[in-house]
């Protein structure tokens, strides 16, 4: 919202009149882009309307469910796919489609079929769509949104918590929760008894400091991405005593990965380390073939990661050559350091 303010000053008599019509001036042009904006489609589009809308309330990583519906949002409106059937994966199926244009911010219609979707906030906050027919009042349905749930290492059709669901909705933390689900019933198997003993309570008081990864009440995804990074990476050292001893990514862990030749950009504790300070760059990564080196410098050590993607480069095409320093002091403190240069080819 645009606020505009001015005074008139008696003292000034005449020299005002000019203010008051550039004032007069300005309202008109604001009223006009008001209109503007309000009847813009863009101003309505809302990824909170795209993804997958369920007649259940429970979202499961795999869902089976008798009608739901898929909307995949543009500026202007969504595209709408609805699936219904009487039983699960029965040969009564019955697929729909097509496209709504949106109203307002919590409205949407689609023309040719005459529907009418709204989107609104439930008793318990939940989101909850709701389709109704321009032509029968009295047919309304509602529809819950479904997060997509990823194989974790527990039961994502029992997540119950906030921590939970966080996890099984984050690809990569749902991702390293499966490989520390995996790497924890390794080493219980390798270590001795009273080594065991110790895993097994090392493990539960992660879990406790885990569930701490909270911000007003909300699961914390770049606590919960460092402190997956550091938990698997101990019992990847466990099971693995080239990658170095100690908790966590520390600097026999970085030396360790450069002695056992780790691909960098497909390992999991590494990458979430790069994605709690920098999420775009540890998707960077992932995307291309990385070189890098360990080095120590003065009380840091240093892994500095390259790589190199052809891009667009006005007038012309141009390699992008880009040097990513991860470095840890003796303190465990962690910073990430990006640099690119272009060269035109």
């Amino acid at each position: 919202m645009l606020l505009v303010t001015g005074c008139i000053d008696t003292n000034k008599g005449t020299e005002m009149s000019g203010v008051i019509k550039v004032n007069q001036y300005a309202y008109s042009f604001i009223f006009i882009v008001l209109i503007i904006s309000l009847f813009s489609p863009s101003a309505f589009a809302s990824s909170s309307w795209q993804g997958k809308w369920d007649s259940s309330r429970k979202p499961v990583e795999n869902p089976v469910v008798y009608y739901y519906y898929e909307l995949t949002d543009s500026s202007e409106g969504f595209s709408w796919k609805s699936v219904s059937r009487d039983v699960p994966y029965g040969p009564n199926q019955q697929v729909s489609s097509g496209k709504a244009d949106f109203v307002s911010e919590s409205q949407a219609v689609d023309y040719n079929n005459k529907l009418i979707f709204d989107i609104r906030r439930g008793d318990s906050g939940e989101r909850v769509l709701t389709v109704s027919s321009q032509e029968q009042d009295s047919i309304v349905e509602n529809f819950y949104f479904v997060p997509v749930f990823h194989k974790a290492g527990f039961d994502c059709n029992k997540a119950s918590t906030s921590i939970e669901k966080a996890i099984c909705t984050d690809r990569r933390i749902a991702m390293a929760d499966l490989e520390i689900n995996q790497q924890y019933k390794k080493a219980r198997k390798l270590l001795a008894d009273v080594e065991r003993r110790s895993l097994i309570t090392s493990q539960r008081s992660w879990i406790k400091q885990r569930n701490r990864c909270r911000v007003g009440g909300k699961a914390d995804i770049n606590c919960l991405a460092l402190s997956y990074a550091h938990r698997l990476a101990t019992l990847q050292k466990i099971n693995n005593p080239v990658l170095g001893g100690g908790e966590g990514i520390n600097p026999n862990y970085l030396f360790g990965l450069q002695k056992s030749n780790t691909a960098i950009n497909s390992n999991v504790p590494f990458l979430l380390l790069v994605a709690s300070e920098r999420l775009e760059w540890a998707v960077e990564i992932m995307k291309h073939p990385v070189s890098y080196n360990v080095n120590q410098v003065d009380d840091k050590t240093i892994l500095s990661a390259r790589y190199a993607y052809k891009s667009v480069c006005w007038p012309a095409d141009c390699i992008i050559n880009v040097v990513m320093d991860i470095s840890i002091d003796r303190a465990g403190n962690i910073k990430v350091v990006k640099n690119k240069q272009s060269k035109n080819l």
